[in-house]
This record gives structure tokens, C-alpha cells and sequence, in this order.
């Protein structure tokens, strides 16, 4: 059917499976370069709903390497839809845009308007999932905003929404972040049953998982046993058939860092988050970077403080990486000022 020179909805479809296809064989380029094509056509072809549609999954595509180009291909669609009719695949797009602004920490009032956009969009067509998918993006910038017990509130809303409509993929990703939520309110007993639930429904409907199963370290080790991360970095985290390998290499280097943390192994600790930055670092992935660098600087800090082999420089250069971000200042903040109070810089310890 692709070798057909019409243009037609029947090649359009094609193209879509073929960009489908590629991109679960892990071709991303490959599959951009299909789905591009899709897009173009069903331009022509004057179907701006798929049109959106497709510029959302263009998205998702690039987010496994990129959450800025990513965000670059909303902005695209975005752009090229302008004038058209709002429609479901529209809501869509806008819900995604919203999604990728957050990753890419857009202003609050930005991703917000995206997401309440999105919400309207999608309640004017009766599409539930786009506007629980816009609800989760929401409760996520309510955490980041430093309002967790908000952020609890919409995704507790969104769960019983997704379970009483047997949303799946949303029931998921509002249990995975509730896990998240729950962490930074101090829970972890909760934060660690929602992120089992999370996985449960990730293997049922063979979605990627490797998140809740990375904050599953997390807690486990916050509530004082080990035992059960290493069984989840050995026997878990390699059976995410939907995660890229890139990602479970992240996620297994950030985990086993946690767990030499924990016995004051810190030498490894910091061999382990330093791969992983390296890893992210390649994704353009903002807030990931960011939280990599906290860990890090934590680990170089106690290096100095204990046994004196840290690196100073690689604390400042680390949280310095998050002032250019702007995100999760607070903790950078407090970082910084305890670097330059061990160095006795301290003037420098009183500006923060």
C-alpha cells in the first residue's frame, strides 16, 4: 500500500501502522519519519482530527529520547491546527502539550492554561480519558508547585474517575504519581502500595512501569529493607518489555545508587548517579536531571563531611545545573548552602 502514489486515507492509514510498528521495534527515527509523512497527508486530506491525533503520538514518540523535541512537535501541530476546528484528536494534542510544558518546566500559568484547555476540549466531545490525562498533568504541577496535599486531592478524583469507567492507562499513571505524592507528603507505606498498584496494572496492560517500580526502591529503602529493591533491580526491572533500555539502565543505576547510599557505601552511591546523569543528560530531560543532581550532591556533600574525598566542584556544578533549570530550588537552595558553609565560604552560605 505505501509504494501507491495516491493519496488516499487507506495510505494515510498505512503510513500510521508503519510508524506504529517501528516505534515498538525502538526505531524512533524511523517511525517520526512515517508518522511525519501521516500527518502531511491527512493534511491534504483535509482530517485535521487525526492530523491532531497523530501530532500527539509524534510526541510520545520523541519523548523516549527527547522531551524537547517532544514539546517541539505540540508546538508544531499546535501551530499548523490553528484556525481548525476544535476536535477530540485536538483535545488530545492539547493535553499532550500540556504534558510535554511540565517536562520541559514551563511557567505554572502556561501549563495550567494548556491543561484546563484540554479539560474543556475534552468534555465538549465526552472524551474522559483526555480529560483525566490533563487532570494528572495538573496535579503533577500542583506537587511541583510545593501544594502535594492538593496534588493528592485531584488524583485521588482522577482514580475513582478511571475505576469506575475501567480506564486502565489512567488508572495507572494516577496511581504511579499518587505513589509520587504520597512520597514527598512523607508516606511511604502509602507511596509504596500505589506504586505496586501502579505496576500491577502496567503488566496487565503491558504498559512501561519502570517508574513505580524505580519509586518501589525508594520506599522500600525508606522503610528500612533492602532486600526487596535488589530483588526488583535483578528480577523486575529487566522484564519491562515497554521500557527502552536506555531507561531501564537509568533506572537500575539510580536504584543501585539508593541502595549504597543507604549502607554508607557512598563512593558507589556516586559512581552509580554520575552514569545515570550521563544517561539523562542525552534524553533532554529536565526534571530528571534535576533530581539526579540533588542525589548527587547529597552523596559528594556526606563524601566530604565524613571522609573528606568528595568533590566540591562537582556538588556546585550539579546544583548550579538546577539553578539554569529552575527546578527543585529549594532543596538546591539549602544544598548550596551547606557547600559553601563546609568550604567555610561563608558569606557566599548567607546569600542562600
Amino acid at each position: 500500500a505505501l509504494d501507491l502514489s495516491s493519496d488516499t486515507p487507506e495510505v494515510a492509514a498505512c503510513l500510521e501502522g508503519v510508524g506504529k510498528a517501528v516505534d515498538l521495534q525502538g526505531k524512533t527515527e524511523e517511525a517520526v519519519e512515517a508518522l511525519h509523512q501521516a500527518v502531511d497527508l491527512r493534511d491534504k486530506l483535509g482530517n485535521y482530527n487525526r492530523m491532531a491525533y497523530l501530532y500527539a503520538h509524534l510526541s510520545r514518540v520523541h519523548f523516549n529520547k527527547s522531551s524537547q523535541k517532544a514539546w517541539e512537535a505540540c508546538q508544531e501541530g499546535l501551530k499548523r491546527l490553528e484556525g481548525t476546528p476544535d476536535s477530540p484528536g485536538k483535545a488530545r494534542l492539547v493535553a499532550e502539550s500540556g504534558r510535554t510544558a511540565l517536562f520541559q518546566i514551563r511557567p505554572f500559568k502556561e501549563v495550567n492554561d494548556l491543561c484546563q484547555r484540554a479539560i474543556r476540549m475534552a468534555e465538549k466531545f465526552s472524551k474522559l480519558e483526555v480529560s483525566a490525562d490533563a487532570r494528572i498533568t495538573v496535579a503533577v504541577l500542583e506537587m511541583l508547585n510545593n501544594n502535594a496535599q492538593r496534588s493528592k486531592i485531584i488524583l485521588e478524583q482522577v482514580l475513582v474517575l478511571a475505576e469506575e469507567n475501567g480506564l486502565l492507562n489512567i488508572a495507572q499513571r494516577a496511581h504511579n504519581n499518587l505513589g509520587v505524592t504520597l512520597s514527598t507528603l512523607l508516606n511511604p507505606a502509602g507511596s509504596l502500595k500505589h506504586s505496586i498498584q501502579a505496576v500491577a496494572i502496567g503488566e496487565q496492560i503491558r504498559n512501561n512501569y519502570i517508574n513505580s517500580l524505580s519509586n518501589q526502591v525508594e520506599e522500600n529503602i525508606k522503610l528500612g529493607n533492602l532486600d526487596e529493591p535488589e530483588t526488583i533491580i535483578v528480577e523486575k526491572i529487566p522484564q519491562v518489555d515497554a521500557a527502552p533500555k536506555s531507561e531501564k539502565e537509568r533506572v537500575t543505576l539510580v536504584s543501585n545508587a539508593r541502595i549504597h547510599y543507604a549502607r554508607g557505601e557512598w563512593q558507589t552511591a556516586l559512581e552509580n548517579q554520575r552514569k545515570s546523569i550521563n544517561i539523562i543528560g542525552q534524553w533532554e530531560n529536565s526534571p530528571l536531571i534535576a533530581n539526579r543532581n540533588i542525589e548527587l550532591a547529597i552523596i559528594s556533600l556526606e563524601l566530604n563531611h565524613f571522609r573528606g574525598q568528595g568533590n566540591y566542584s562537582e556538588a556546585e556544578t550539579a546544583l548550579q545545573c538546577n539553578l539554569d533549570l529552575n527546578y527543585r530550588l529549594h532543596e538546591t537552595y539549602c544544598l548550596l548552602c551547606t557547600l559553601f558553609a563546609q568550604q567555610g565560604r561563608l558569606e557566599q552560605a548567607k546569600d542562600w
